[in-house]
C-alpha cells in the first residue's frame, strides 16, 4: 500500500530513517518537526530556511500544503 500523500500528490513520499521521518517532495527533503492530532509539520533541512509543509489527515484524502518560499541561501534550491 502506498502512503496517503503519494496518492494525492505525485512525486511525494514519506521516508523513515534512524535520523527521523522525512517528507520527500520532488527530490527535496523536509524533516518531521512536530506532530499534532491530524496534522504533521515537515521543515526544510537547510538551517533558517522558512519553507515547511503541513500534512493534514482529517479524511481519506490527506491535504499537503506548502508554506513560504525557500530562502536565497537554501541548499535545496
Amino acid at each position: 500500500s502506498s502512503s496517503p500523500a503519494k496518492d494525492q500528490n505525485k512525486g511525494v513520499r514519506l521516508k523513515r530513517t534512524a535520523q527521523g521521518e522525512f517528507l520527500m517532495v520532488s527530490g527535496k527533503s523536509y524533516k518531521k518537526t512536530r506532530a499534532m492530532q491530524y496534522r504533521t509539520y515537515f521543515h526544510c533541512l537547510t538551517r533558517n530556511c522558512p519553507t515547511y509543509y503541513v500534512l493534514v489527515e482529517l479524511s481519506r484524502r490527506p491535504q499537503l500544503t506548502r508554506h513560504h518560499e525557500h530562502a536565497q541561501h537554501c541548499l535545496q534550491c
